[in-house]
């Protein structure tokens, strides 16, 4: 996508933790502001292909859809967006459908959407809204706090798996006298144990694969039918 993407919210505690996460993706096109004039200058240094702006801005004399309709007459081909937690009317949805600008309701959010929306990649229709919801911006960051803990828990554990099994398979691998011949033929790929636990850890194909095979035997192990 050419040109950079605008996340712009006024809760700074809200815009910290998705300008964290895009860090640590090394989202490098991706801009952040907390009030009007931060997007001002913004829109005035870069080209904004994706703009993604709040709709209420505590202390401003400005909001989100006004902040659309300028950038629309500015350039007509940047990407609009209004994330809001709050019930739109029609005066202000007919003013969003004249500039093609989209409404995200914050409710449907999660890290992925978030993620895919700062990618400059497609949303699913069910994203969007015509009505809105009144949405705690509190409860949303919370929501997300928690949802990358779960990943983290998750991805631990998907490592501490992969050093199961490649322990297992080095053990074997171990009584292999011919140094020449440690390595392993999954499908057409052959394998180091470096290059196997990377598998597992990415969770690619193969990886999954040998995931499934090891609850496989772990539960052939406890006496557990494997249908």
């Amino acid at each position: 996508m050419p040109g950079i993407t605008l996340f712009a919210d006024d809760v700074e505690s809200f815009v910290s933790l998705i300008q964290k996460k895009a860090h640590q993706k090394e989202m490098k096109w991706v801009k952040f502001a907390k009030s009007i004039q931060e997007i001002r200058q913004i829109l005035s240094n870069f080209n904004v292909a994706r703009l993604i702006v709040d709709w209420i801005f505590e202390g401003e004399q400005e909001d989100g859809v006004t902040v659309l309709e300028k950038a629309r007459e500015k350039k007509s081909s940047t990407e609009l967006f209004l994330v809001t937690g709050h019930p739109l009317n029609p005066d202000i949805l007919e003013r969003l459908d004249r500039i093609d600008a989209k409404v995200i309701e914050k409710n449907t959010l999660n890290w992925d959407r978030l993620l895919r929306l700062l990618n400059g990649e497609q949303l699913e229709e069910d994203l969007f809204l015509s009505e809105g919801q009144q949405v705690d911006i509190g409860e949303l960051s919370l929501r997300l706090e928690e949802e990358e803990s779960k990943n983290e828990r998750l991805h631990s554990l998907v490592g501490k798996l992969a050093d199961d099994i490649v322990n297992e398979i080095s053990v074997e691998m171990d009584k292999i006298k011919n140094k020449d011949e440690k390595t392993l033929f999954i499908g057409t790929r052959k394998l180091t144990i470096n290059q196997l636990k990377n598998e597992i850890q990415m969770q690619t194909h193969i990886g999954l694969k040998l995931i499934e095979l090891h609850r496989k035997l772990k539960n052939r192990e406890k006496g557990i039918k494997i249908e």
